[in-house]
């Protein structure tokens, strides 16, 4: 793949096939297994946006990156980022700390968890077929779903599944949700989740809660001048009576 290009110049997303091979019993690999992604392309194609977050001089994001930093240092591995509105800049963000912890030598494996509407994929200029919603049931092995890109250092766990799927009818259950990000933060220095918006967690909330049970921490983005203070601690509240993640709030301002 190319150098990431301007919106309008973007070519049409890769499509990537997961390989077919055969499990025997447990598709999940044990913790001694080198965990090594089947799926790999020479580099994702950054948003813009993401690619001037992402820069060295971007005072504002060091800090945040710093700060993401010293939380993995203490043992924090798997952090979240939940926005308190579409929109709120929470995809954006984590792309953004994603590049900068690889760019800083960290093996990090990025994991969409936005079951309603995830756009991590689509973001980076990929189109894969399948995701881990199957290898959570282990259909597929996690590795065989997750794309690494060779340029960057950086891994993405993709959900596939049609943004329309009624939570009962996902082959993913909770308890293998859970196991899978577990799988991840073995293998990487840092897992960092998309957990989409609190304003759309009607939908699929024991898949989504699972998830947030293996979490060490949750920074909840809120864009600066549009979400009143009463509305993110709310947001705060649900999120503190749901786990036991260490929350954060980020303001954005982009």
């Amino acid at each position: 793949m190319g150098d990431a290009k301007p919106a309008r110049e973007r070519p049409m997303p890769a499509r990537i096939d997961p390989p077919h091979r055969n499990l025997p019993g447990d598709a999940m690999s044990p913790a001694s297994t080198k965990f090594r992604p089947m799926l790999e392309v020479d580099g994702y194609l950054w948003p813009k946006n993401v690619g001037k977050l992402a820069s060295p001089s971007h005072r504002a994001m060091g800090q945040l990156v710093d700060a993401v930093g010293e939380r993995i240092r203490r043992g924090q591995k798997a952090i979240g980022l939940q926005g308190c509105r579409p929109g709120d800049g929470c995809s954006t963000l984590l792309l953004a700390v994603a590049r900068r912890l690889a760019a800083n030598g960290l093996r990090v494996a990025m994991v969409d968890a936005d079951f309603r509407h995830p756009t991590l994929a689509r973001r980076l200029g990929l189109s894969p077929t399948a995701g881990w919603e199957e290898a959570a049931p282990g259909r597929l092995a996690l590795a065989d779903v997750v794309v690494e890109s060779l340029r960057d250092g950086l891994s993405l766990a993709p959900w596939c599944a049609p943004a329309a799927t009624e939570p009962g009818t996902l082959a993913a259950k909770p308890a293998q949700a859970a196991r899978c990000v577990d799988e991840l933060r073995r293998h990487y220095d840092a897992v960092l989740v998309d957990l989409g918006s609190d304003a759309l967690q009607d939908d699929h909330a024991e898949l989504r809660q699972a998830v947030r049970s293996r979490l060490d921490a949750i920074l909840i983005v809120r864009h600066a001048g549009e979400v009143s203070a009463s509305e993110w601690e709310g947001v705060c509240q649900r999120l503190a009576a749901s786990g036991k993640a260490e929350l954060a709030v980020v303001e954005n301002f982009v």
